[in-house]
């Protein structure tokens, strides 16, 4: 007799959301021009794994790499500024965006589209200035 009541369990759905992988990370956090900026440095380049962005006007909506490696998929979480924390909002696989569709997204974003998502925090203390930042393992 099989007394595995896992087997048949149906998957929930909706599928709730992916949070960040890397909570723990500091990051330093550049400034960026226009969403069209941003959506040309996140397509266009592999960036450090404690590399982050914001667009100016709106640094209260910053990305940060939450990719596993330099080389794997490039996902950026996506925060917003929230008294002395940050809440992700949204999870964006850059890899599988093209051009349009992640300019698209980041315009949402800028929009307020996502402002009621919360599916985890991070301190503000963990998003730093180049010049706060330094050197770490992850940039070195």
């Amino acid at each position: 007799m099989n007394t595995n009541t896992n087997q048949h369990r149906p998957i929930p759905y909706p599928l709730p959301p992916l949070t960040m992988l890397h909570r723990n990370r500091i990051w330093t956090v550049h400034e960026v021009e226009s969403s069209e900026e941003l959506s040309k440095q996140l397509v266009g380049h592999s960036w450090t794994l404690c590399t982050g962005f914001y667009v100016s006007g709106y640094n209260e909506y910053v990305f940060v790499n939450d990719a596993t490696s330099e080389d794997a998929l490039q996902e950026y979480a996506v925060l917003k500024r929230v008294g002395t924390t940050f809440h992700q909002i949204e999870s964006v696989t850059v890899s599988w965006c093209s051009d349009s569709e992640l300019l698209e997204l980041i315009r949402r974003i800028l929009a307020g589209e996502f402002d009621d998502e919360h599916w985890t925090q991070i301190d503000a203390r963990k998003l730093q200035s180049s010049a706060e930042h330094g050197t770490c393992p992850l940039c070195a």
